[in-house]
């Protein structure tokens, strides 16, 4: 049983008590965006972002415990960014053709990452994971500073791309890919 240790009973109930406190607030930010203030702007942000780190982790670590085939995570890759991606931007009024298939080219280009991830990953789904939460929130936040907030600047591209590449240095660095199943 993997909640028989109480500490993992208490992260369980902690990261479910974040989730609901940050979506308790979401109504007030997706009406509201412009008089939300900006702690409750980031809360939800953090929320999301580790709303996808959960679902990614999910879905990596069911998919190498039951034997899925990598094409099948690639594809619950794709389709996780997209609705989440699709999601915030149809709260926000932003969603129609042209970021429609903007998300569709996104959702792809995470699945085939995703795809490579879990052919050249090791064991430790979270930091594979946590690669692919790096790059969609990399992704997703030029797209919110692009059609919601409309103040992309490529001084906020290169910001970005600069905490990506810190991130995976540092996950590149840390991770072993010698030790496999």
């Amino acid at each position: 049983n993997p909640f028989d240790e109480l500490s993992k009973q208490i992260w369980v109930l902690a990261t479910s008590l974040a989730l609901g406190v940050g979506f308790w607030y979401l109504k007030t930010v997706f009406y509201s965006h412009q008089e939300a203030s900006k702690g409750n702007r980031q809360l939800i942000l953090l929320v999301k972002l580790y709303a996808s780190f959960l679902a990614l982790v999910a879905a990596f670590g069911i998919s190498r415990y039951f034997g899925y085939p990598a094409f099948l995570f690639g594809l619950l890759v794709f389709t996780l960014s997209f609705l989440l991606m699709y999601q915030a931007l149809f709260q926000h009024n932003y969603a129609g053709f042209k970021t429609l298939k903007f998300l569709l080219t996104t959702g792809l280009a995470l699945g085939v990452l995703g795809y490579l991830v879990f052919l050249f990953w090791n064991v430790n789904y979270y930091s594979g994971a946590l690669v692919l939460a790096a790059v969609y929130n990399t992704i997703w936040g030029i797209v919110h500073h692009k059609y919601i907030d409309q103040n992309l600047t490529r001084e906020l591209v290169y910001e970005y791309l600069a905490v990506l590449f810190v991130i995976l240095i540092i996950l590149f660095s840390t991770t072993n890919f010698s030790v496999r199943i």
